[in-house]
């Protein structure tokens, strides 16, 4: 009886990674916000990426790709900046942003960031005060994502500037190693946003 079948079932570690291949509900579980073209805004939540994509994308035939797509902007430990496109739009991968933008709508993931929560409501009012015809929806959004990572960087830069300039003019060239070891704070501050 059951012994024969828990037998024939594969072990908790093949089964925990056959989830975390396609995205099952043992691996990864997202909040998203939809916003579609017309300002409409729908938030998904505790969905397992397989789920989530069968939900966003009922015809598609091959969610598994999909799943390892959307798998690379799950991620939290990559930082880099990332812009890509793909076959049904772009996927956006930025500091305060990991976003699928198609030619209707936008998919913002994960948990929100303190910057994310200043950009979205923006966002959002610059959608509903209208977007200018001649410019595409999905093209709109990627250049707001893009601007307001620009922005955010900028603002970093500026902010650390008198902290760099501070400790770099204070160095002497013939230090020794413990006067050098001051630049490593702002070698990492600086990594942070690079």
């Amino acid at each position: 009886g059951s012994a024969a079948a828990a037998a024939l079932e594969p072990p908790v570690g093949q089964r925990l990674l056959a989830g975390m291949s396609l995205g099952g509900g043992e691996a990864l579980v997202l909040t998203v916000r939809s916003v579609s073209d017309t300002a409409e805004e729908v938030k998904h939540e505790g969905l397992g990426l397989m789920d989530l994509t069968r939900h966003l994308w009922p015809s598609e035939e091959r969610p598994e790709k999909l799943c390892r797509s959307l798998r690379l902007l799950a991620d939290q430990s990559k930082r880099d900046f990332l812009l890509r496109r793909t076959q049904n739009g772009f996927m956006i991968r930025a500091d305060f942003v990991r976003a699928t933008v198609e030619p209707e709508r936008v998919l913002f993931f994960g948990p929100p960031t303190a910057a994310f929560d200043a950009f979205y409501p923006e966002f959002i009012k610059m959608l509903r005060a209208g977007i200018p015809e001649e410019r595409p929806f999905d093209l709109w959004c990627v250049e707001s994502i893009i601007c307001a990572q620009v922005t955010m960087h900028t603002m970093r830069l500026q902010a650390m500037s008198p902290v760099i300039t501070s400790v770099v003019s204070g160095m002497d060239l013939h230090a020794s190693q413990s006067s050098i070891l001051r630049l490593y704070p702002l070698k990492m501050a600086v990594s942070k946003f690079t």
